[in-house]
């Protein structure tokens, strides 16, 4: 499988403008760790979260609550979440939760 283009230039980007980075995956811990390694962005990332960290996974916004969390309980108001589909129902749920949100 080949990573999306650019997407280790798009977390650069976002690292070097000073923001802090989550990721959120819905996927389990070991292949949420295989991307990270494929694109190339441990060292852009605070950390991540994964399926197997929540309850529930999509469409449910679990896993950007538990990423809030691990980045010392900031509000979502703080927060963007920035997706790789363009399923418009999660970004709906998204922002029901107080989260801006990007497909």
């Amino acid at each position: 499988m080949r990573p999306f283009p650019k997407v280790r230039e798009l977390f650069q980007r976002i690292h070097d403008d000073a923001k802090r980075i989550m990721l959120a995956s819905s996927g389990k811990k070991e292949d949420t760790k295989y991307y990270i390694d494929l694109f190339k962005i441990e060292k852009l990332i605070e950390g991540y979260t994964s399926g197997d960290d929540t309850d529930h996974s999509k469409a449910a916004p679990d896993i950007f609550t538990s990423s809030l969390e691990k980045l010392g309980g900031i509000s979502p108001a703080d927060a963007v979440a920035i997706g790789d589909t363009r399923f418009a129902l999660f970004c709906e749920i998204l922002r029901g939760e107080g989260l801006r949100a990007r497909a």
